[in-house]
């Protein structure tokens, strides 16, 4: 009777770590599908983006502000309005303006606007929340 109890513990022992290996497999592989899960269509939709930081203007360091909202068609493809301000003073103001990007992996997407400003946009696989990058500041979108 021992034996047959050894025997059955054996078995309930291995099959609760094929179990657990197989759980664990596809946890991982939820995870790597979390992490790698976006295409350029990930962040399709219109967005309300607000970046504060520098830039160097006539040489020196400045305060830099932008706020605006833009549309990204899932193809590459963006289109928005923006306004902006260099130490306080707007140089752009309910401005039109156009940019392309792709995603580059990772859920992390490069940005190239009309005027050659190149911005790296962070999200998940759900396209929100996003964030964004470029040298001297960053900002939030929220996906309307």
């Amino acid at each position: 009777m021992a034996r047959k109890n050894s025997k059955l513990v054996l078995a309930s022992l291995s099959l609760l770590i094929i179990v657990t290996v197989l759980i664990m497999n596809m946890l991982n592989a939820g995870v790597v599908k979390a992490q790698g899960g976006c295409t350029d269509e990930t962040i399709k939709g219109t967005y309300l983006f607000q970046g504060l930081g520098t830039t160097v203007s006539d040489g020196a360091v400045r305060p830099y502000a932008e706020a605006g909202t833009w549309t990204l068609d899932g193809k590459g493809n963006a289109t928005g309005i923006i306004s902006a301000s260099i130490d306080g003073v707007s140089f752009a103001t309910e401005q039109a303006f156009t940019a392309t990007y792709k995603h580059v992996g990772n859920c992390v997407f490069a940005v190239v606007d009309e005027f050659g400003l190149k911005v790296d946009l962070y999200t998940t696989p759900t396209g929100t929340p996003m964030t964004y990058y470029s040298p001297g500041f960053s900002g939030i979108q929220l996906k309307q």
